[in-house]
């Protein structure tokens, strides 16, 4: 039993972390666990927060429990702040690109955030974007916008490291900031499967990053179109056999990739790439 001085100190503890993630238990619905976050952080005395993190299965319903942990973490100066939200069972498809959260104008302008992972979120037409103190960004199910893409960038001037992660909405990823120094792209959904199901390629262009790395499953073509700063570059995915993605396709996809990122100082390839260069040795692609 401890004593009783240690009741209330973590009151005053800068960090706090709240993460339910229980699956074999079938805890898809953690209205007590959101309950109980919003009930302990009425108790916390600490003015200002360095890490807030909060993880659990997401629902609809939950909206207004999103709505008082950004409050808090705003309300307390939070450097750090992590929101991720899980889909039940893990099931990442199109369809949960229709009930996301929406991030609230406060929470989109803050000078004080150094570090921000969201997911299962969105942004408002026209937002207003200004995170001046930003280094770190890690954006994840996630629909945006090109313009939207842009806006980041343009309102953070400090942001070093971007990572969107089962994002959709974009065919054209254009890295213009002189700042993000790496770039992690992991599974990427088309916005629609068009009618004759030839999806536009995802292109992505980022001549002032160092690190790229491509990870996961992708629902199109990849293209880099620029990539003249690259010096590390780690591709490590493969695409999904829909529309337009055919064999013969990803055979030009990694000839051409391997031609764009022929000057890097590291390139690390996944399994899928061997696989489809060692089938292509066969054929006159390669040769």
């Amino acid at each position: 039993i401890l004593s009783k001085r240690w009741e209330y100190l973590w009151t005053e503890i800068p960090n706090l972390v709240y993460i339910k993630m229980d699956e074999k238990k079938n805890e898809y619905y953690p209205e007590g666990f959101l309950k109980f976050i919003g009930e302990t952080l009425q108790f916390h005395t600490c003015t200002r927060i360095k890490n807030f993190m909060v993880k659990f299965f997401y629902r609809d319903r939950y909206i207004d429990y999103f709505d008082t942990c950004v409050g808090f973490a705003l309300k307390n100066r939070a450097e750090e702040l992590s929101l991720i939200s899980v889909l039940e069972g893990s099931r990442y498809t199109r369809a949960m690109f229709y009930r996301l959260y929406t991030l609230r104008r406060k929470l989109c302008t803050n000078s004080v955030l150094t570090k921000l992972e969201l997911s299962l979120c969105t942004f408002a037409p026209n937002s207003l974007i200004s995170w001046k103190s930003l280094k770190s960004l890690s954006l994840g199910c996630v629909k945006l916008q090109e313009s939207i893409l842009q806006t980041i960038q343009l309102g953070s001037p400090r942001l070093e490291y971007l990572e969107l992660k089962h994002f959709t909405g974009l065919e054209t990823i254009n890295i213009t900031s002189q700042s993000v120094k790496k770039l992690v792209l992991r599974d990427y959904h088309v916005n629609e499967y068009y009618g004759d199901f030839h999806n536009p390629a995802l292109k992505v262009s980022c001549p002032n990053v160092c690190s790229l790395e491509v990870l996961g499953c992708l629902d199109t073509i990849l293209q880099l179109t620029d990539t003249t700063f690259q010096v590390e570059a780690n591709l490590d995915f493969n695409l999904r056999e829909i529309g337009s993605v055919t064999y013969e396709n990803c055979q030009k996809m990694v000839q051409s990739l391997l031609e764009s990122l022929g000057s890097v100082e590291k390139l690390s390839i996944g399994s899928w790439f061997l696989q489809v260069i060692r089938l292509s040795t066969r054929s006159s692609l390669f040769k």
